[in-house]
């Protein structure tokens, strides 16, 4: 985060729409520009409101 302490607009979504936000993904360029689905695994944390997934592509 460039600008810690920062909340960024795009947080507030969830405040009136639930909403899934996934960052930080890599090897991006490996994928076509259309024709896959992206699949997530989440890690299920215990009183956490985030937390990792394992982010699938699958190409079709």
């Amino acid at each position: 985060n460039p600008s810690p302490g920062i909340i960024w607009q795009a947080h507030y979504v969830g405040i009136e729409k639930e909403y899934c936000q996934i960052e930080k993904l890599a090897n991006l360029e490996a994928l076509p520009p259309f024709g896959f689905k992206v699949a997530c695994f989440a890690a299920k944390i215990k009183g956490a409101s985030e937390g990792w997934t394992r982010a699938v592509a699958i190409i079709e």
